[in-house]
Order: structure tokens, then sequence, then C-alpha cells
């Protein structure tokens, strides 16, 4: 269980105790009109939500409240303050499961290559293979992030949720992002072989320098020419695999984006294009790192967070919560020169100053929990302050800005570890 911190009284450290250990879908007792909650303790006390556990439980009751928070959203997004923290990817996972088993969630978007996670989710669905093998590729496209046993717990609770699903749909995983563009001209090729073959002769031609890797203009025009021959054919092509395979000709131009500040606009788009493509009640989760699902401007200069692109193309069916924590130690990855590879650094969350929203939000009788920012913020909660955020290199390890106008909710870890990587 999660344990308390010192700072709160006695008496009332008792009566939060009794609400995190109350029976399951019991309602928390109403705070009084009367109750003072003009201190941060006090306002803590009053918003916020105890975890029993930042790992996957049998028991979901801590969480039910999310259901009020979410209301109609039917696309929730679970942000991550780092790539390389353990808590936020198991917490992550228990909130993408109450999702699914309460809230009839049935897609999972992840911050990862379309190609590769239609093949993680034929595994998902029940085919046979091993899910580590392709876990590495994606960490041989630059995804070496991905590739530990958080997510890979992720791939087989999917796996195990379908095979005992019952009459209720099952549930698969997508990539929003725009690497591994060979593998989706690949595809594409494919699909024209069999409908149309000297079509596939012709855009197997196109294809030729994304094949050789080359980032040229003249490159990517002649993968818009493959794009816009085959979306011209939508009437007579129509069917669920010409749209799979549009799909990836779309993909493959986006891939010019993969470093520039458009890669969010591409992540948005490909995030509502599962929504309307996959699974069957059209609510999506969308997994990626926090600053990507916020609904304001981004803390990195020059992009527009894909949050802010459903925000806009959403509004309220949109919902968006971040993970935050204290402190403590997570993976960046550093490039190894003789090796030509990445490998995890464990990295340790700078010392917090007294105004950053971790050194307000660890007041809280909890050390773990969530809080709507939907509320009316106090003033210590609205105004821009530092918090921890890790890039998935070597590189900063806070941010500054507004966390109400950011993300609908939070999560609150006071202190986490790094992710356990996959070898």
């Amino acid at each position: 269980m999660i344990g308390m911190s010192r700072t709160v009284p006695v008496f009332l450290a008792l009566v939060l105790t009794f609400s995190a250990y109350a029976a399951p879908k019991r309602r928390a007792v109403a705070v009084p009109p009367s109750f003072d909650t003009s201190t941060i303790p006090a306002w803590l006390a009053a918003n916020a939500q105890p975890l029993a556990s930042t790992e996957l439980q049998p028991y979901t009751y801590d969480l039910a409240p999310l259901r009020a928070l979410i209301g109609p959203a039917d696309v929730v997004a679970l942000g991550e303050g780092t790539h390389g923290t353990h808590e936020f990817h198991t917490v992550k996972l228990r909130v993408a499961d109450y999702l699914v088993r309460e809230l009839g969630f049935d897609v999972i978007a992840l911050e990862a290559p379309f190609p590769l996670m239609n093949k993680l989710n034929e595994y998902a669905q029940g085919n046979a293979g091993d899910p580590r093998p392709l876990l590495a590729t994606l960490s041989s496209l630059g995804y070496f992030f991905w590739n530990d046993e958080e997510v890979l717990a992720l791939i087989e609770w999917l796996r195990e949720w379908n095979a005992h699903r019952g009459t209720r749909p099952p549930v698969v995983i997508a990539g929003m992002d725009v690497l591994d563009e060979v593998s989706a001209a690949d595809d594409v090729v494919a699909y024209l072989r069999a409908v149309d073959p000297p079509a596939s002769v012709k855009a197997d031609e196109d294809y030729a320098c994304i094949r050789m890797h080359q980032r040229t203009t003249g490159c990517f025009e002649a993968a818009a020419r493959v794009f816009d021959t085959l979306a011209a054919r939508a009437t007579e092509l129509a069917s669920p695999a010409y749209d799979e395979a549009l799909h990836e000709a779309r993909v493959v131009v986006q891939s010019q984006f993969q470093f520039g500040p458009h890669r969010d606009d591409a992540l948005a788009e490909n995030a509502l294009w599962i929504r309307q493509h996959r699974g069957v009640t059209r609510r999506v989760i969308v997994w990626a790192h926090n600053e990507h699902v916020s609904k304001s401007e981004s803390e990195w200069a020059g992009v527009q967070p894909m949050g802010r692109t459903l925000f806009d193309a959403l509004g309220s069916e949109y919902f968006a919560i971040a993970t935050l924590t204290g402190g403590g130690t997570f993976n960046q990855w550093a490039f190894q020169p003789a090796t030509q590879t990445y490998a995890p650094v464990v990295t340790t969350f700078p010392a917090l100053t007294a105004q950053s929203y971790e050194s307000l939000l660890r007041q809280s009788a909890f050390s773990a929990y969530f809080v709507s920012l939907r509320v009316p913020a106090p003033s210590w909660l609205a105004t821009p302050s530092r918090y921890n955020a890790g890039t998935t290199n070597a590189g900063p390890t806070s941010l500054t800005g507004s966390l109400p106008a950011k993300f609908d909710a939070a999560i609150y870890i006071d202190r986490t570890t790094p992710t356990r990587v996959l070898h």
C-alpha cells in the first residue's frame, strides 16, 4: 500500500487512511462546506483521490472517481513525465485496465510506429508468436524506451484480456507515430501487388529512395505521388484493406516530419484515423509523453502538441491525464559510438524548488493519488510553475507551465524508479 507523509496531522491522516481502504464502489464522503481549504494540505485533502497501488491490481475501487471525471470523453490520453519511469507505466496500465473493464474503451493508441504495432496487435489478438523480438525491433527503430518489461506487461495484459473477454469486443493496440516508413512502404506495395500489379511496380520504384533512408525533397515528393495516386482510387478500391494501405502510404509521407516540429501534427492525424478505423466503441486510450498529450502550447519551442490538436477537434470528448513525480530516478538513453546503439543511463531528478508543482503536491497525506485539474484552481495551482519532466536522450529534467491549462487531471507519485530494460 502507499505510505503517508509525516506533514499531515495524525487525525487527518487517519481519516484519509480510512477512505483509502473503503469498500469497493463506495463514494467518498463529501467535504463539508465549512471545511477550510485555504491551505495546500487542506485543499489536497478535499480534492485528491488516493491510489491504493501504482501496480496493476484485481480491484479498481480507488479508480472509480475517474468515471465522473472523464464523463463523456471517449479519447482519454495517458501522459507520462518520462518514457523511462517504471511507476508511470504501471499506473497507466492500471488506469487503462479500468477504462477497458469499466468504461468500455477498446483501443490503445501508442506513441510508436504504425506498421510494427500492427504486428504486436496480432499477438495481442491471440496469434502465435513472441512480442520480445518485436520490442527489440522497436529499439532498433529508435524507440528503445519501449523495449522494457513495462511495455511487455502491457502487451501481455492485452492478450490475456482478449483471451477472456467473453462477449465484449477485443481490445486492439495501434501505433500513432511516423517512423518505420520502410515497412509502411512495403505494405503499400504488397497491397497493390494483390489488386493492381502494374501499379505496384510504379509504387515500388517511387519508394526506392525511402528504402535507402534518403530524406530528400524529391524522395518525399515521390512518396506523395504514391499516396495521391492511391487516394484517387477510393471509390474503385473501397475496402478495409484499401483503407489500411492508404493510411500506410500516408505514414510514409509523414515520416519526413519525424525530426521536426510537425511530428505532433502527424501523431494527432493518426490518432484521429485510429479512432475511426480501429475498435468497435470508438473509445480510445492515447499513450504518450505528457508534452504530446498537453491541451495547451508545448513547453518545447515551436511545437503544437498532439493533445492541442485533438482538443481542438474533439472538445470535451478529449481528456488528458498527466503523470508527475516528486523525485527519484528514471532512464534516459545515451548514444554509444562503439556499438552504434543507445544504452540506458539512470538519471536522478534534481532537488525540488520551493514553488515547483511537486513541492506543493507532496503536501498531501498520500504518496500516490490523482486529482482533477478542472475544479476551480487555487492560485498556487493555477500559477505556471516548474515540474519534473525528462526527455528520452540526456537533456532537460524539468519544464515550466500551467498544469490546469495543459491537463484535465494529474496522477502524482512521490518517488519513482527506472523502467526495467529488456536485454
